[in-house]
């Protein structure tokens, strides 16, 4: 309440003035009034107070009605199903139900190949479920990046080195003998027979994966690198407006550049909804230890088989082809598997200096693959954990999430990753009753991550048995070939004047039998028999790094986890 005393002493001409005086009479009238006045704005503000605070309680209740109904909703979806991809973009349809698209159609997941172009990873519009989050992804068309060795910087990511090419190829003198001794590195890779090469130190294999985070923040960023796809928006909000216009009317993204990220209330803070975005990236990131193609398995999808007449051996050799990380012999229960250890090798977002543990689950993290109950390191994903104290059911390995098989999890320090926290008392085992301090309030900030594709890279990328020149990324300068009006003819004119970032072919003809690339998908952009001029103005019939076909060796598999 607002209250305003005033009091007035008027002095006339040498005297003070009585309260019967005219003047002192008026100048009281007028304070009244304005008492008057002051007392009416003090009613309405008092009444816009009540507003106010009746306001913020409804939008708080509100606010936290909505959050109740997000956890509700992505409960649910927890309890549908594991994390993983649930489907593919549907553009055919059949007479039986198996004769459209699920996860996989011509190709899993849309998997196609741009190995005209260095280091990317052909991938098409996705629908993933992670932790109860539904979402769509843009055409991915991913890069072969990691996250930073060194830096801790949100997001910082550097380009993964390829594998060197075997000093006994690069040993001998001409083309065609460095050609018939990389085909015995292959052989061997193939066979898995490293007694007839050593191919172990020129074929590495990295792990591609999925990243998923609430992040806070108005301004829209790209998450992840890539040559060919963006996200045509300039704001969530004109992102979130493009998904529904597409979503009602049927229609898509012509270059599938949109894709449907959510968005939640996370807290309530005087009436005020805090707000946190859905983003995601697909980085990769080198397996630190010898991975033999024995530890693939190849899934049945009789769904696929169905619709197409295939036998699996024939699934194999396609790009439709899923695999399963088993390094065991035999069917058997299992828990932290080499799949872990794969997982566990990956930071956050806090990258690969990341130092986290945590102690909030009412016991401090072990690490499961370790047997003296070193502390887990949470800034690695995770989807096992180990305490040295026993539960409720008397065991001490917990795997995360209730039911959920693929759930990986890392911790982070940065502020653009939405927080969480929660509360945690000691309580008297008779009574219930808290204990006087005992209470802890945790607050952690958590990523998500499905392994995607295992990705072998081989020494070809490294190889450049002609000399061709190569125009640095950093350059800039793309399209040199096409500004030339140079199409990649076996021909002085039309022959590309070396590689590029788009033009990335540097692998002898020689190296293949036919087409090299294999079957064709319409969103395939390499080819083969591609004319380059070396230094010296010489056309060399070359083609990108990827094997699918090779002299003596047979196909190759291709396919995703």
């Amino acid at each position: 309440m607002l209250k305003v005393f005033v009091v007035v002493a008027v002095f006339l001409g040498g005297r003070w003035a009585s309260a019967a005086d005219p003047t002192v009479a008026s100048l009281q009238a007028q304070i009244e009034h304005l008492q008057q006045s002051l007392n009416s704005y003090q009613k309405i503000v008092d009444d816009v107070a009540a507003i106010l605070t009746d306001y913020r309680r409804t939008m708080t209740d509100m606010g936290k009605h909505m959050m109740q109904m997000e956890l509700f909703v992505q409960e649910r979806i927890r309890s549908d199903g594991h994390s993983g991809a649930k489907q593919m973009r549907v553009d055919r349809e059949g007479t039986r139900s198996f004769f459209s698209n699920s996860h996989v159609g011509t190709h899993i997941l849309g998997m196609h190949n741009h190995v005209d172009y260095d280091r990317t990873m052909g991938l098409g519009e996705m629908n993933i479920v992670m932790n109860g989050v539904d979402f769509k992804t843009r055409h991915n068309d991913y890069k072969l990046s990691m996250p930073s060795k060194t830096s801790t910087g949100y997001d910082e990511t550097q380009y993964i080195d390829y594998p060197p090419v075997p000093p006994a190829v690069l040993a001998k003198a001409t083309v065609e003998e460095q050609v018939a001794e990389m085909k015995e590195y292959f052989r061997a890779f193939k066979n898995q027979d490293y007694t007839h090469r050593d191919y172990r130190p020129y074929f590495k294999a990295v792990m591609c994966y999925i990243e998923g985070a609430w992040t806070l923040g108005k301004d829209f960023k790209e998450s992840f690198p890539s040559d060919r796809h963006y996200f045509d928006t300039t704001s969530w909000e004109d992102l979130e407006e493009k998904i529904r216009y597409t979503a009602q009317s049927g229609t898509k993204s012509i270059k599938e550049n949109f894709g449907y990220l959510p968005s939640i209330i996370y807290n309530v803070v005087n009436g005020v909804p805090l707000t946190a975005q859905w983003n995601y990236r697909i980085l990769c990131a080198p397996i630190d230890f010898d991975f033999p193609t024995s530890y693939l398995k190849q899934e049945e999808d009789l769904m696929l088989r169905m619709s197409r007449n295939m036998t699996q051996e024939e699934v194999l050799y396609s790009r439709m082809a899923r695999f399963r990380v088993v390094d065991r012999t035999e069917d058997e229960v299992t828990q932290f598997t080499v799949l872990d250890k794969i997982m566990q090798s990956i930071p956050g977002k806090n990258n690969y200096p990341a130092k986290m543990y945590d102690n909030s689950s009412g016991a401090e993290m072990e690490n499961v693959e370790k047997p003296n109950y070193q502390t887990l390191n949470t800034g690695y994903y995770s989807r096992y954990y180990r305490t040295e104290q026993m539960g409720a059911m008397g065991t001490k390995v917990i795997h995360r999430g209730f039911s959920d098989e693929n759930l990986w999890v890392a911790e982070t320090t940065h502020p653009q990753i939405m927080p969480v926290s929660m509360t945690d008392c000691w309580r008297d085992p008779v009574t219930r009753a808290v204990l006087e301090n005992t209470c802890t309030r945790f607050t952690h900030r958590f990523t998500y991550a499905l392994p995607l594709e295992i990705v072998y890279m081989t020494p070809l990328l490294a190889w450049n048995p002609y000399d061709l020149q190569y125009t640095a990324v950093d350059n800039k300068v793309y399209t040199p070939n096409l500004r030339d009006n140079r199409d990649g003819s076996l021909t002085k004119e039309k022959a590309y004047n070396g590689t590029n970032i788009s033009t990335f072919y540097r692998t002898p003809s020689q190296f293949f039998v036919g087409n090299g690339i294999g079957d064709f998908d319409p969103g395939d952009t390499g080819k083969t028999a591609i004319g380059v001029l070396d230094r010296h103005g010489n056309v060399r019939s070359m083609e990108p790094e990827f094997m699918a076909r090779s002299p003596t060796l047979g196909k190759s598999a291709s396919g995703t986890l």
